[in-house]
């Protein structure tokens, strides 16, 4: 199992430090892969789930690999759950052998989760993805590693699989239900890639190959896309600068899609009008210029009281607030930091967002105007001006709009002799 051995080292799965809970079925996948890190000074668990789909064979499954634990000594986990026939069976048989999984991981302090999958179960798969439709996600198959979900066997062929339990004379299960084709994973294992061995040399090693080559690519995607992205208070904001719109939509969805929205969705705000909104069940975005705004649906900014000078944090930023003497060739000319008259406003100041038809006087200007048309005069977006905050005075006056603009009433005179600073990051 020399493969094995090099899968394991070359992208550093697990070490002697590690202890590993092993998904094991009784098949001989399972069984072979225990049976290996066992003798391979691994320190182990076992864990098994009996989903009572398959009677007194299912009770069999079960004696034989709480038999197995024992013969090796190792400890060994039981979870028992019972089908009640609503939904996908094979999602809930999924979703109840991973969430058990990680109950145990977790509530006994082991560091991963070991599955028997191995070369032959990721050519299946992704062929079963293609059948299905997908995209890059879908054909680069599993992955080695996610999320402490870890695969010795993912370069290990299942002859490689057949003879190392022929050497050590293991027993294991056979699952009489893979024999079916009732479900179309096993129409692939027994029609398919039988023919597509036939075509050409080594034409499942090749598969294989490619399959490799797309998961390097689906990193590399990975990362270049995390690089469009930027935090915001309420969700972050996706940069498509320097993408064409058929790019950018597929850049997009790769982006947004784990927050339920679809390759449609993406496309359609990309190619349609640039103040319309998508939405999934939890979060909104729009399009402003070459960026999208992405945020979470009804995220309500907490308010922050600011009760003097002092640093204070603000989501995603943080504020400054000190005192100087006023000296106008010092005056800063930044929009992130300003300086208030000290005679102007009290203290506490209240940092929230703005309400409903709220008004301020910018400064330089004769009157109020209203805050969401300001806003809009400025070109923020609908979604964007819902992140932005006000900071209020003791009478409940605005001001400051925080990065944007100060109220008329605090600005500095040649009268002024204090000031207070606020400097925000």
């Amino acid at each position: 199992m020399q493969t094995t051995h090099d899968h394991i080292n070359t992208l550093n799965l697990f070490d002697s430090s590690d202890k590993i809970l092993v998904a094991l079925s009784g098949g001989k996948d399972s069984i072979a892969l225990a049976h290996f890190l066992y003798e391979n000074g691994y320190n182990i668990a076992l864990a098994h789930v009996n989903f009572h789909l398959r009677g007194d064979e299912s009770d069999a499954d079960e004696a034989f690999v709480h038999m197995f634990a024992k013969s090796m000594g190792v400890p060994f986990h039981l979870h028992h759950c019972h089908f009640d026939g609503k939904g996908n069976l094979q999602d809930w048989a999924r979703n109840e052998r991973y969430t058990f999984f990680d109950e145990v991981k977790n509530s006994e302090g082991y560091t991963k989760v070991a599955t028997g999958h191995h070369k032959d179960d990721q050519v299946e798969t992704v062929v079963h993805n293609l059948l299905r439709g997908t995209g890059i996600k879908g054909v680069r198959g599993m992955m080695p590693e996610r999320d402490g979900l870890i695969r010795p066997f993912l370069q290990t062929s299942r002859l490689e699989i057949e003879a190392y339990l022929k050497e050590y004379h293991l027993s294991f299960r056979e699952d009489s239900s893979n024999a079916s084709t009732k479900y179309v994973r096993n129409q692939i294992r027994h029609k398919l890639v039988p023919l597509i061995s036939q075509i050409g040399e080594n034409s499942l090693e090749k598969l294989y190959t490619s399959i490799t080559h797309l998961q390097s690519d689906s990193i590399a995607l990975s990362e270049c896309i995390n690089e469009t992205i930027s935090a915001t208070n309420t969700g972050f904001i996706v940069d498509l600068s320097g993408f064409s719109n058929s790019a950018g939509a597929t850049v997009l969805y790769h982006a947004i899609h784990h927050l339920g929205f679809n390759r449609k969705q993406c496309a359609d705000l990309i190619n349609g009008n640039h103040r319309a909104i998508i939405e999934s069940n939890t979060f909104q975005a729009t399009q402003s210029t070459d960026r999208i705004i992405v945020r979470k649906i009804g995220f309500q900014i907490p308010e922050v009281t600011m009760a003097g000078v002092g640093s204070y944090k603000l989501q995603a930023n943080q504020i400054e607030i000190g005192v100087n003497e006023y000296a106008e060739s010092e005056m800063p000319k930044s929009k992130s930091h300003v300086w208030m008259d000290r005679e102007n406003f009290s203290f506490p100041l209240i940092y929230r967002t703005w309400t409903e038809h709220e008004k301020f006087q910018p400064i330089g200007s004769n009157y109020e105007v209203d805050i969401s048309k300001y806003l809009k005069d400025k070109g923020i977006d609908r979604l964007s001006r819902l992140d932005v905050c006000v900071i209020v005075d003791s009478k409940n006056q605005v001001v400051w709009i925080p990065g944007i603009q100060l109220d008329d009433s605090v600005k500095c005179t040649p009268s002024t002799k204090s000031v207070i600073t606020f400097e925000l990051s």
